[in-house]
């Protein structure tokens, strides 16, 4: 287990398969940044936002898991083994590749964090 303090640089590229389990402290808050795009967790409102929409998610024994499926112009967010699921396309400055988490507020508790970059369908 590690505090979540500042940010972590998880990666660079365009297709990813992220595994977070997150220990939450009361209030705590924690976002992804996904090529400039913020997937947020707010403890105290049991809520994941990302791309202007909102959904509900209730930690279990105080933890939540993120699931985030990472494609070029699409995220796919998965919450706690698929309890929400929620899709976005979007599109980013090209230059900007970079995926990271941070803590906003009250350091949660990194349990697991697995990044898988993936391979692209169309090369062999």
């Amino acid at each position: 287990d590690q505090n979540l303090d500042g940010i972590i640089d998880l990666a660079s590229g365009e297709l990813f398969d992220i595994h977070a389990e997150i220990e939450l402290n009361n209030s705590s808050e924690f976002a992804f940044i996904i090529r400039g795009e913020k997937i947020e967790y707010n403890a105290q409102s049991k809520q994941i936002n990302a791309f202007e929409r909102t959904a509900k998610l209730e930690p279990i024994n105080n933890k939540v898991k993120i699931r985030l499926l990472i494609d070029r112009t699409s995220v796919e967010i998965f919450g706690n083994d698929g309890i929400i699921s929620m899709s976005s396309c979007f599109l980013t400055d090209p230059s900007n590749d970079n995926i990271s988490i941070y803590a906003i507020k009250d350091k949660p508790k990194i349990v697991s964090l697995i990044v898988y970059e993936l391979n692209s369908i169309w090369q062999i």
